[in-house]
């Protein structure tokens, strides 16, 4: 009828058929009963159920990772920033279920916690909750100079995160595959520059927006789809493609005017418009 998404989950809290109820920001709510909880999206989906409880009883502790705070219910309280050396030796990264968001503080500039990632040389496997809803700026990042990330060769990504951020996986060598849930709408610039090997990545319907170089670099993926839910595609998303990998466009005949006109700048990759 005419109740909003807020208004019908809202009553059910009070009707005590939902503990809780939490705005995420994005359009989206997490409910919460009896323990489980799960996200209901602007358009009424419903997410899996997910038990953090249960979840965390095999987590990672607590204190191999930096918040954003220390204190339950202030800001920052459920963001990882950066990593502890109590991680060091860790090979499986399981994300306790407080986590919401990773945003590191760290960047080219050598900020708060860039250091941080040195601690990270023997993460193989990460698993993220379905509490994640944002894989933040640099947050399993690696670099040539081998810091961060350089062993990760797997991820699981639960359908709660909507956002792959700025240099997420920057240069994650030994990175062979990841399955974006179709949950996400953007993928920041950078995001899987360098992943040299690569080979299998799937893009779903619901992105809408590619950033800077995204996928430059990326010389060990052989072919590529891009939904035509893209409406936004920036400069030298494929920079470096060769002649030897192939991009498949769905939807369209040609670039549309939403996108860079450099988009495809220094590709020299087979593109199958229409496909």
């Amino acid at each position: 009828g005419d109740k909003t998404l807020e208004k019908f989950l809202e009553e059910k809290r009070k009707e005590e058929q939902l503990s809780e109820v939490k705005d995420n920001g994005d359009g989206s709510y997490t409910i919460k009963q009896n323990g489980y909880q799960t996200i209901i999206d602007q358009n009424g989906k419903i997410g899996s159920v997910f038990n953090p409880e249960e979840w965390d009883k095999t987590a990672t502790s607590e204190d191999c990772f930096i918040w954003g705070s220390d204190t339950e219910g202030e800001e920052g309280y459920d963001v990882v920033v950066g990593y502890t050396q109590n991680i060091e030796g860790y090979t499986k990264l399981r994300f306790p279920s407080r986590c919401t968001k990773i945003d590191l503080r760290t960047s080219y500039a050598n900020e708060s916690n860039d250091s941080s990632r040195s601690f990270c040389s023997s993460i193989k496997t990460i698993e993220l909750p379905d509490t994640v809803v944002e894989i933040g700026k640099w947050s399993f990042a690696s670099s040539e100079w081998a810091t961060g990330f350089d062993n990760l060769e797997s991820i699981i990504i639960p359908d709660s995160v909507t956002k792959i951020g700025y240099n997420a996986f920057y240069s994650c060598k030994n990175l062979k595959s990841i399955t974006i849930p179709d949950s996400v709408t953007s993928i920041d610039g950078y995001a899987f520059m360098y992943c040299t090997n690569l080979s299998s990545i799937t893009i779903p319907n619901s992105v809408t927006s590619i950033g800077n170089n995204a996928f430059s670099g990326c010389t060990s993926l052989s072919n590529i789809t891009i939904p035509s839910s893209v409406i936004n595609m920036s400069g030298g998303v494929f920079y470096r493609w060769t002649s030897s990998q192939t991009i498949n466009i769905k939807g369209y005949s040609s670039a549309p005017a939403s996108w860079n006109e450099r988009w495809n700048d220094g590709c020299s990759a087979q593109i199958n418009w229409n496909q």
